[in-house]
């Protein structure tokens, strides 16, 4: 099996997606995921970069924890992930 190599936005993408949520709410999750703005076309280029690199690999879904983590395709750090500190949530009106 080739070894995927997904950037971190990629990652989380995959992961919101997994999710289900409507764009606009996946796009929010994202940016405060990672820590910069990504817009709907950022979003929708990046999304089917990673798809494709998938395009051929076993399903994540299937199989149990163990396997999916030995697979090499989900690459997530374990612990908790540092908080970035220029952060801020979007559409706050500050009120």
């Amino acid at each position: 099996m080739s070894d995927v190599v997904l950037t971190e936005l990629q990652e989380e993408i995959l992961d919101i997606e997994r999710m289900g949520l409507p764009r606009r709410d996946a796009m929010r999750l994202v940016t405060q995921r990672v820590g910069f703005f990504v817009g709907q076309t950022r979003y929708q280029q990046e999304l089917e970069k990673a798809l494709k690199l998938l395009e051929g690999q076993p399903n994540p879904s299937a199989g149990t924890e163990t396997e999916r983590e030995d697979s090499g395709v989900n690459r997530r750090r374990p612990g908790p992930r540092p908080r970035s500190a220029g952060t801020h949530q979007i559409g706050s009106t500050g009120g």
